[in-house]
């Protein structure tokens, strides 16, 4: 993969502006591994899927705090539930 032209300029005293090169390659480098595990053809696609996939595991992570906070009622029969008759 080509290194991406950096476009913060080295010259306006930024402690940061120093490695931006060096940033911006890391960024693009990052971009392009995100596209091709995605699977997706367009950056825009692979933020909206990568969003979708941090939504999820956040909501997952929520359903895990749940665990062992749930009282069950022991007369519940859900095989009673499932039949098709």
């Amino acid at each position: 993969m080509a290194r991406a032209p950096c476009r913060a300029p080295a010259a306006t005293g930024h402690p940061l502006a120093r490695g931006a090169e060096k940033l911006c390659w890391c960024r693009s480098a990052r971009r392009g591994d995100a596209l091709q595990v995605s699977g997706e053809r367009t950056k825009a696609a692979a933020v909206t899927q990568a969003l979708r996939e941090f939504i999820a595991r956040r909501r997952q992570k929520g359903v895990l705090e749940l665990a062992g906070k749930l009282e069950w009622d022991p007369g519940y029969d859900y095989k009673k539930d499932r039949s098709r008759t």
